[in-house]
């Protein structure tokens, strides 16, 4: 996982599910929905591990966003095999701003 040492709010659901190819388990997904109290946002964090070995893809997503719902920022990572992917984002009066990464290289 990506994320370290990330303060929590309520959580208000949190979901895991099996990942199935046919009747093969190759992976998991954990959702889950919280609210920070104090910064009065919202947070959803998703995580997705398929495969192993040279296939294993990670996959994590963490938004945020205002009491009213309106997107603050977002904070995406992608692992696959050796090729690597983030996304960081902000929202700022209607305005997206975002660094993206391919392999450590801003793209």
């Amino acid at each position: 996982m990506v994320y370290a040492g990330t303060a929590r709010g309520d959580v208000l659901f949190e979901g895991y599910a099996k990942v199935l190819s046919g009747e093969e388990h190759i992976g998991y997904v954990i959702s889950r929905y919280e609210f920070d109290q104090k910064k009065k946002q919202f947070i959803s964090t998703y995580l997705l591990k398929t495969g192993k070995g040279t296939s294993e893809t990670t996959e994590s997503l963490k938004a945020f966003a205002d009491a009213e719902l309106t997107p603050i920022s977002y904070e995406y990572t992608s692992l696959a095999g050796k090729d690597s992917k983030l996304i960081d984002a902000k929202l700022r009066n209607g305005n997206l701003s975002a660094v993206v990464k391919n392999n450590g290289k801003i793209s």
